[in-house]
């Protein structure tokens, strides 16, 4: 039996079949879509810092009317809970999946903390 009958044959692994000349425009599609929830997630920190410096004064004058570290925590994560629940939950599933995906960028840790 002859070992070449005339045909020829190309084997191409599944991955390059499907990824194929577009992989380098994934990864630079791939890098963009990072920095952009990078850059939501750092929003997000940034805004709840911002509203807990606001609230810092009531706070404060809590404290001084005798509200204890145990009250003051109860109320500020109340308050979160109430804002996570009156979000859609997709809103929230998006928020996780992206802060656990982005796990080195540190605001993701501060956007979840409430």
């Amino acid at each position: 039996m002859p070992a070449d009958f005339g045909a020829e044959a190309d084997v191409v692994p599944p991955h390059e079949k499907v990824v194929g000349d577009v992989r380098p425009a994934l990864l630079v599609l791939l890098a963009a879509v990072r920095t952009a929830l990078a850059i939501v997630c750092a929003n997000v920190a940034n805004l709840m810092l911002a509203r807990n410096m606001a609230r810092q004064r009531e706070m404060a004058i809590h404290a001084a009317i005798g509200a204890g570290k145990g009250r003051l925590l109860r109320q500020m994560i109340g308050e979160s809970l109430r804002e996570r629940l009156r979000q859609p939950p997709g809103v929230t599933l998006a928020s996780a999946a992206t802060c656990s995906a982005t796990s080195s960028v540190t605001a993701c840790s501060w956007a979840w903390q409430g």
